[in-house]
């Protein structure tokens, strides 16, 4: 009786310690199916970097883990934070497509949040990078280490020079150059100059990493970051920002292309959160 009474408290206790790590694996589990139409302009390399952009955000978003965390912040930095995530906590990661036409793409992702690294990401996550206090304080001190002649009119607006994207081989190209003056067109308080002299300040974009591994016979991870800085005449940096990610791509695709349009995604990102600091530092 007593080793039958021992054998069923063994079985007792596996079969909690089984429900436990079950439980617990199903809250760092992820998964996700989105579908994104080719449209437009849109191939079918966009539609899959779009659709794989959807799966992830709503894998993390949807995970129990990340839920429990009742994270207070908003869309767009939550879509920050996700990205951050994916970028440095995933694991054993598999995207099947379930579906591929001239018109549709549609992705399944399943893989499985590294807790760790997952609550260190969380724990350290700040945006913006720089406060709005400490953007004016530098605004002050590089204002004033200028020339007075650049402020004197009550409505100057300083001008930018584009420096060409460097790789992180040390080479250069001016293929994104017309791309990024075109996306701070919109800012008001921003003028683009072709003249690197008369720039009061420089935008410095790099292409810090771009790596493409193997997973298997039909597919790679194909990852890549870029930093984009912006300098004064001194080369003191005024503000910076990097965006990181990475895709599943088919082996037969073209990877020059996938490149480039990732590329240009991140450059656009990395613009776009910085815009919040220089209308701080070149307000009225």
């Amino acid at each position: 009786m007593k080793q039958n009474t021992l054998k069923l408290s063994v079985f007792l206790i596996m079969m909690i310690l089984s429900s436990i790590v079950k439980a617990d694996s199903f809250s760092l589990s992820l998964h996700s199916k989105v579908c994104e139409m080719v449209e437009g302009h849109q191939n079918k390399a966009d539609a899959r970097i779009k659709a794989y952009d959807k799966a992830t955000l709503l894998a993390i978003k949807s995970s129990e883990y990340i839920k429990a965390k009742k994270l207070k912040i908003n869309d767009y930095d939550y879509d920050l934070l996700s990205y951050k995530i994916a970028d440095r906590a995933i694991n054993n990661l598999v995207i099947s497509t379930t579906h591929d036409t001239a018109k549709k793409v549609c992705l399944e992702l399943k893989a499985s949040l590294d807790k760790k690294k997952t609550d260190e990401i969380l724990k350290n996550y700040i945006h913006p990078q720089i406060s709005d206090e400490k953007v004016k304080e530098i605004a002050k001190e590089v204002n004033n280490s200028l020339p007075k002649s650049i402020y004197e009119a009550k409505d100057s607006i300083p001008l930018f020079f584009i420096f060409p994207l460097e790789f992180y081989t040390k080479k250069t190209t001016n293929d994104y150059t017309q791309k990024i003056s075109e996306q701070l067109n919109f800012m008001p308080r921003i003028l683009i100059t072709e003249d690197k002299e008369l720039a009061d300040y420089y935008i410095v974009p790099k292409l810090s990493q771009s790596n493409l591994d193997t997973i298997d016979e039909n597919h790679s991870r194909y990852s890549m970051s870029v930093l984009v800085e912006i300098k004064a005449k001194d080369g003191q940096i005024i503000a910076n920002d990097t965006k990181s990610r990475y895709i599943v791509i088919k082996n037969d695709e073209d990877k020059q292309k996938i490149a480039q349009k990732l590329l240009t995604k991140l450059l656009r990102e990395a613009i776009s959160s910085l815009s919040n600091q220089l209308n701080i530092l070149f307000a009225n």
